[in-house]
């Protein structure tokens, strides 16, 4: 009997293990739509309102973002927010698209003008777009690819230990 329920209870854990996995790489895509519709916010509010980014970052919401502390850390209102945001320790984001947005926050906010700050929006939006379109159908394989993993380890290790 014990043994039994140590196979029921590793071949789980190894199942779960897959669909953490997924679900860490549906946080990280979570995260980078998250940036992209802050980049879109700051893009509205400078072209349309040439609302001060603190009063963009206040209003600017995203659950995927609450959740890791970094719109806590951008609504502080310091000058460089979002480059402090950007440190968060919860962001989960890949190296690619982390110094994409690193990049963009180091310079958010430092031009003169508000059609230099909307056309250095639009080109990092345009980069952030095509970085995720990638990113997504290989993010999309690799959840499907782990959940499957997971089972199939966890089937395979109930097995051994028959």
């Amino acid at each position: 009997m014990i043994k039994y329920i140590g196979i029921i209870l590793i071949s789980g854990a190894l199942s779960m293990y897959g669909a953490f996995a997924a679900a860490r790489i549906r946080t990280r895509a979570a995260q980078r739509k998250g940036l992209i519709g802050l980049l879109h916010s700051i893009k509205s509010g400078i072209e349309f309102g040439g609302a001060p980014l603190e009063e963009i970052y206040g209003v600017f919401e995203c659950s995927a973002l609450e959740t890791s502390g970094f719109c806590e850390i951008l609504r502080r209102g310091s000058p460089d927010s979002f480059e402090n945001a950007m440190q968060c320790p919860g962001l989960r984001l890949g190296e690619k698209e982390y110094a994409l947005f690193c990049e963009y926050a180091a310079k958010c906010g430092k031009s003169s003008s508000i059609q230099n700050e909307k056309q250095l929006c639009e080109r990092y939006i345009s980069l952030a777009q095509n970085l995720d379109d990638g990113l997504c159908r290989e993010e999309n394989s690799k959840c499907a690819l782990y959940t499957r993993l997971g089972v199939l380890a966890g089937l395979t290790a109930a097995l051994i230990l028959l």
